[in-house]
């Protein structure tokens, strides 16, 4: 998204972007995952930066690591990329870095449960 100044405030949010790209390729390979064929709807929000969006889509291929963040997922595949990838082969440190931050705060959060409120520290 940096690559074609896109503003920050317009980046896609989807679980799948969270993912490494070798990843998500994979997973389109194995057939559990592809696109709607339409650009993410938070690139359609604005004229300028829809008109970006479309100038982008026509540069770029689905080779380009681009695609893969610009293109929406098929909503209909969201449950079977989901199951692809929480396969146990592929619960990897690796594959899920990107939810390490949200996932040693859950960790705190649970482990501090069980102390009385005087003892618990905040993250």
């Amino acid at each position: 998204m940096e690559r074609f100044k896109f503003p920050p405030a317009f980046w896609p949010l989807t679980i799948e972007n969270a993912f490494p790209v070798a990843l998500r390729r994979e997973a389109k390979a194995a057939g559990a995952y592809w696109f709607s064929g339409d650009p993410q709807p938070e690139l359609l929000r604005e004229a300028a930066i829809a008109k970006r969006t479309f100038q982008v889509f026509k540069e770029i291929t689905e080779d380009d690591d681009a695609y893969l963040y610009i293109m929406a997922p098929y909503y209909e595949a969201k449950d079977a990329y989901a199951a692809w990838v929480t396969d146990p082969a592929r619960l990897t440190a690796a594959n899920f870095v990107a939810f390490e931050i949200v996932l040693t705060g859950l960790k705190n959060l649970l482990a501090r449960r069980g102390q009385p409120p005087d003892q618990r520290r905040t993250a």
